[in-house]
């Protein structure tokens, strides 16, 4: 025999006569393949029902989990021990709302007011959706993290309703802050709505702007928690390093 080369296993099937082993294993490995893409197709159904059907629910839900994970990756990522689950509990909330259930409301608001995706009704989508709805959310998360932080989620027992005090409500509002997250409100979500009001059904928008906020989610989680601007400087010094030597 040459070396190498494996001689085939037989089995006696119920007839006597010999059956190979390795069309077996193919056979088994086709069924299994088969079985995953099934199963597949399932959750991608099952998923696309509850999107038509139950679509600000889902987009609630989505992003509320999009930002919890967000918000425990960048603390992670600073080595924050322990984790500031109120920050957590507050970014999850307003996410949730301003960026689940709010922003998809006034998407599908804004598909009805300018139907089609011809050139001028997708331009007025992308900037309407990104500049006016877009800073509507980001004062939503600037006001709202801090507030629930400090109040409601507030650990160590003092968690208590927001008080009716224009100081403490706008404890974390700031217009360099704002300014920011316009900033890259615009540089992602601008291209972003431009291909996705004419390529993208309205019914998967939500798990489309989903995956966007999650990468968004991590930039607002970073404004909130004061990470940003460290994180710009450190960006900055690494390409400025190169050039100085």
């Amino acid at each position: 025999m040459i070396r190498g080369l494996r001689r085939p296993q037989f089995y006696k099937n119920a007839n006597g006569s010999n059956k190979d082993y390795v069309s077996l294993n193919i056979s088994s490995n086709s069924i299994t393949g088969q079985k995953k893409r099934n199963f597949s197709s399932f959750l991608f159904e099952k998923y696309s029902i509850l999107t038509k059907e139950c679509y600000l629910l889902m987009a609630f839900l989505q992003s509320g989990m999009i930002a919890c994970v967000a918000d425990i990756f960048t603390q992670k990522m600073e080595g924050a021990d322990p984790i500031d689950y109120a920050h957590v509990l507050a970014l999850l909330s307003v996410g949730a709302f301003a960026s689940g259930w709010f922003n998809a409301l006034l998407l599908r608001r804004i598909e009805q007011l300018y139907p089609g995706s011809g050139t001028k009704e997708v331009i007025t989508k992308a900037i309407i959706s990104t500049l006016p709805l877009g800073g509507a959310i980001n004062a939503m998360y600037l006001i709202g993290v801090p507030l629930l932080k400090t109040t409601i989620f507030a650990q160590d027992g003092e968690a208590r309703l927001p008080p009716l005090d224009v100081d403490v409500i706008f404890q974390g509002w700031t217009v360099e802050k704002f300014i920011t997250l316009t900033k890259i409100e615009c540089i992602m979500f601008l291209p972003y709505h431009s291909l996705a009001f004419k390529l993208i059904h309205p019914q998967w928008r939500p798990i489309a702007q989903a995956i966007m906020a999650g990468l968004f989610s991590v930039a607002v989680s970073a404004v909130t928690l004061g990470y940003f601007n460290i994180w710009i400087d450190l960006f900055l010094d690494f390409f400025a390093a190169p050039i100085s030597r």
